[in-house]
């Protein structure tokens, strides 16, 4: 691992999906971001299956995403927040399992294969992983990496 911007990293994501951004007519809303002590290329695949889901279960109106980060400890703590259609509290879990889908193919594009990586790849970030949410209301991924110890800037 190496410290990284994670601003940079989620830079990245939402360029490669301005198209996608753009026909569900989605406002993506994020400011500064930490450094972070990560692999590059796999906390862009983690904003990017965060993204992803975000956009495919979006409810009538149009998606509103924020990304936040507050310090906890020697972590950041990130939030990924949707105005979607929401988890049923008993599911939470299920939904960082391989596999496991809440929606018929017919009604949900996917595998049930995007948070079980992103739970597989924070937690090889030594983090960790976790669902809020309000059916019909939206969702909060939140997810924790390690701050790096040698940068005294916050965010950038």
């Amino acid at each position: 691992f190496q410290t990284i911007s994670s601003k940079a990293a989620l830079d990245e994501v939402v360029r490669s999906y301005a198209a996608a951004i753009a026909e569900a007519g989605a406002t993506i809303d994020y400011g500064s971001l930490p450094m972070v002590q990560a692999d590059h290329d796999q906390l862009c695949r983690l904003f990017s299956n965060l993204l992803d889901n975000a956009l495919t279960y979006r409810g009538d109106r149009l998606p509103v995403i924020r990304i936040d980060a507050d310090r906890d400890g020697a972590f950041w703590r990130f939030a990924v927040s949707d105005n979607g259609i929401g988890i049923e509290d008993h599911y939470l879990d299920r939904i960082f399992q391989i596999f496991q889908r809440l929606h018929a193919r017919a009604d949900r594009p996917g595998h049930g294969l995007g948070l079980a990586i992103c739970k597989e790849i924070v937690m090889r970030h030594g983090g960790n992983i976790w669902a809020e949410s309000e059916p019909g209301k939206g969702s909060r991924i939140l997810f924790t990496v390690p701050a790096p110890e040698d940068v005294e800037s916050e965010k950038a």
